[in-house]
């Protein structure tokens, strides 16, 4: 709030620096939980549980990962004096939800459910993006903020896909869990 939308770099660094450190961690961390789900699900509640939950599971790790972003952002326009936007976001967001829900429970059940706060997870993600490039174009402006965010990008995006070739090709063997570890450090190196 300090800086009132001026102070470019400044600005920039306060978002950017989080998301950063959030991409690193929420991808190893979320990817896990979206990998293992089955086999943390059964350790927990047993296999009859694991069995129903784990796809809805899958889905929120991922409504999850797009949430913590969103954080960020929300708290940027509340400290740059712009509640109101935030309000407005939040308005659109129970109406999405809402709709998604009545519209995708009935078809998919559960993995419906995570799929309307998947769906209004990004929708929320996008949402704060174009509102805070209005506010503060200069410090937060697509340009900007792309530039800054890409190496965070380039890790995880390089993670996510050691991550899926490790579970295509090893899935049901005991090298799943070496693997993940090795996408897990080779992603933290990247960073």
């Amino acid at each position: 709030s300090r800086l009132e939308g001026r102070h470019g770099a400044t600005l920039t660094d306060l978002v950017a620096r989080p998301a950063r450190y959030l991409a690193v961690v929420m991808t190893i961390v979320l990817s896990a939980v979206a990998l293992f789900a089955a086999e943390l699900l059964t350790i927990w509640m047993g296999q009859p549980f694991a069995t129903h939950a784990a796809a809805p599971l899958r889905v929120l790790a991922a409504a999850f990962y797009f949430g913590a972003f969103s954080h960020v952002l929300r708290a940027a326009l509340q400290g740059l004096g712009r509640p109101d936007l935030k309000a407005k976001l939040d308005f659109v967001n129970v109406v999405l939800f809402l709709s998604l829900l009545l519209w995708w429970i009935p078809t998919f059940g559960l993995v419906g459910a995570a799929g309307a706060r998947l769906a209004v997870g990004i929708a929320e993600l996008c949402g704060s993006l174009a509102l805070l490039s209005f506010v503060a174009p200069d410090a937060l402006g697509p340009p900007r903020l792309w530039r800054l965010l890409s190496r965070a990008g380039r890790a995880a995006a390089a993670f996510v896909l050691g991550v899926i070739v490790a579970a295509l090709w090893l899935r049901h063997t005991a090298f799943a869990y070496p693997a993940f570890v090795v996408c897990s450090i080779a992603c933290l190196l990247v960073f």
